[in-house]
């Protein structure tokens, strides 16, 4: 595609291709980590934290199904 009538036209067409990159990839990443949850629901260690072995909450379970991590050893890790 031409450009050089809009210089600003290149510029939405760049931001929008990274932003549907970004989009991609980040599904991506959560079909992943769905599909380690499923494999953790088969071997029974579903709702297990990965680091201290202690209990996901059904709280947390329920607003991320996906995660890994108990609410504690989210936050050390995010310190």
């Amino acid at each position: 595609q031409d450009f050089d009538d809009n210089p600003g036209d290149a510029a939405t067409e760049t931001l929008e291709r990274g932003t549907a990159l970004a989009l991609e990839r980040n599904l991506h990443d959560i079909l992943e980590q769905i599909e380690d949850s499923l494999g953790k629901i088969e071997s029974r260690t579903y709702g297990v934290c990965d680091v201290c072995s202690g209990p996901i909450s059904v709280q947390r379970l329920e607003a991320l199904p996906y995660a890994t991590l108990c609410v504690e050893c989210r936050g050390r890790l995010e310190q």
